[in-house]
């Protein structure tokens, strides 16, 4: 006769039709059997060794039964499994890494409205995100204005990163505004009390020139492009046409920028005129007899500033003087099609040539 052996996994033989041995009989969840409750057991009893002895752990689950402190270890490590396993797929954000199983982004990747990308909203579902909606509490306008308050006051005076300007600028670079979006702020700018507000805003001490000379003369001088390089005067038109067998840039960017002190001790920025990617060449254009002019009197500042910074860039300062081209030239070139010019120098021109 076969030997039947108890099955709780004690590993003693057990009498003929019974399946355990008296007291080791005792069910835990699914079927398992629990440890064994026979104090005068067998010393490979699960009550003692708790499986921690090879061939009865081997044995037991060979039969598929497992003490309750097995069956709990078990379950531990199919979760440990389960959570260490990866996706065959990529995270759908685009970062290159395997979610974990079953999952179609890695923590913290998820973009907003990606996961339901394609996927339909049931009715029902719709109609309780509606009726959930409508029943949300609104706050009253004291209350409106208190949050706004608190989120303006958390935010006032925060800087935000260059590494974060540059995200903003790129974003709405070449954005076109919907009619929709151009129109309500057509309505804004033309609301009496939103320019009785900038009004204020930008009055006395908030207006940027305030307590600052205006300047003079300006806006005298012609203006236009000469192969895609902008002149803001005669003279650095007559520059560009003398030099146009290099290929030059407008030097009034970041990049260029020139940082110096003027006679008053206040730090300013000076911008040369061109600069040639060629040669490496920083240029600034003045007319001829600059020095009588007081509007020039920072002009030594800002060379020695210019000289410094060239030295460290390993570029070459050019300091030329030009002689102005009168206006009946300019229109002139004009007319031969070698330039363009501002709306307002085009508009004279336009007079000029209707004589």
């Amino acid at each position: 006769m076969e030997k039947r052996y108890c099955e709780c996994g004690c590993g003693v033989e057990t009498t003929q039709g019974k399946k355990c041995l008296e007291g080791h009989f005792v069910r835990s969840n699914g079927d398992y059997y629990a440890i064994c409750s026979n104090p005068n057991g067998n010393p490979n009893c699960l009550k003692f060794t708790h499986c921690s002895s090879l061939p009865t752990k081997k044995a037991l689950e060979a039969r598929g039964c497992l003490c309750k402190i097995c069956k709990q270890e078990k379950e531990q490590i199919k979760k440990r499994i389960a959570a260490e396993a990866q996706s065959t797929e990529l995270c759908a954000c685009g970062c290159g890494l395997y979610p974990r199983l079953n999952r179609l982004f890695i923590s913290g990747h998820n973009k907003p409205g990606l996961s339901m990308k394609g996927k339909k909203v049931k009715p029902d579902t719709l109609q309780k995100m509606t009726e959930a909606r409508r029943n949300r509490p609104v706050p009253s306008p004291e209350k409106k204005s208190e949050i706004n308050n608190k989120i303006s006051n958390s935010l006032f005076g925060r800087k935000l990163p260059q590494s974060q300007k540059d995200k903003i600028s790129a974003s709405n670079r070449g954005k076109k505004r919907s009619p929709e979006f151009c129109k309500r702020i057509k309505e804004l700018k033309s609301d009496p009390e939103y320019r009785a507000y900038i009004s204020n805003l930008y009055t006395g001490e908030g207006n940027p020139m305030y307590g600052k000379p205006s300047p003079k003369k300006s806006g005298f001088s012609i203006s236009g492009r000469f192969n895609d390089v902008f002149f803001r005067s005669s003279c650095e038109l007559s520059f560009l046409i003398n030099n146009s067998q290099t290929k030059w840039i407008s030097a009034e960017n970041k990049q260029f920028r020139i940082s110096y002190i003027d006679n008053n001790g206040i730090q300013r920025n000076y911008f040369p005129d061109f600069f040639s990617l060629e040669n490496n060449i920083l240029v600034e254009i003045k007319p001829v007899n600059w020095e009588k002019d007081l509007r020039h009197e920072n002009t030594e500042l800002k060379r020695n500033a210019a000289l410094e910074l060239c030295s460290k860039m390993g570029w070459e300062y050019k300091f030329v003087a030009v002689v102005p081209l009168p206006k009946r030239k300019v229109f002139q070139i004009r007319n031969s099609g070698l330039i363009s010019l501002t709306k307002k120098w085009e508009n004279q021109f336009q007079s000029w040539k209707n004589r």
